[in-house]
């Protein structure tokens, strides 16, 4: 099973913490949106302008990154059945 399969329907928003954003932000880093040493788990800004960049390479559109919802899992969903 692939490790980031929850983010296909998981809801996560600026300011939250917990499981569900560091594996956001770990698919994000091996994306290469995401480059941050510190603990993760916290949605800030750093989080935040990472989602943005990964949102307007792939929904072209730049919607603030401060929401991971049914746009980007759709999206997200998408690519992982492309990589499959």
């Amino acid at each position: 099973p692939n490790k980031f399969e929850r983010l296909g329907y998981v809801t996560i928003r600026y300011g939250e913490e917990g499981e569900n954003v560091a594996l956001l932000q770990e698919y994000l880093e091996q994306e290469g949106f995401f480059n941050y040493d510190g603990k993760k788990g916290n949605f800030r800004e750093i989080t935040r302008k990472a989602l943005s960049e990964w949102q307007k390479q792939y929904l072209k559109k730049d919607y603030g990154g401060r929401y991971w919802g049914k746009m980007s899992q759709a999206m997200f969903k998408a690519l992982q059945l492309r990589e499959r």
